[in-house]
């Protein structure tokens, strides 16, 4: 379990440098930048719950279902 703490911070840290980087591009007006690094943030923030939780991390981008459905496992109620 300590690996996977240790794997879910480094994974939350990665995601707040680019909600940084996200609010910076913003601020710039740079909209695909900004787009693409608040994307990126919220994929890894996800990652770094399924870690947390014990869960297997998929080798996809779109990891949301994947949280959705653990969630659900452990009756977590989900909209």
């Amino acid at each position: 379990m300590a690996d996977n703490f240790s794997t879910a911070q480094t994974l939350m840290r990665e995601a707040q440098n680019c909600l940084t980087e996200a609010k910076r591009y913003f601020a710039e007006g740079d909209w695909n930048f900004a787009i693409r690094r608040a994307q990126e943030c919220v994929e890894l923030a996800l990652k770094s719950l399924l870690k947390m939780g014990g869960w297997e991390v998929p080798k996809r981008q779109d990891v949301g279902t994947v949280v959705i459905e653990q969630l659900r496992t452990v009756n977590i109620p989900v909209g």
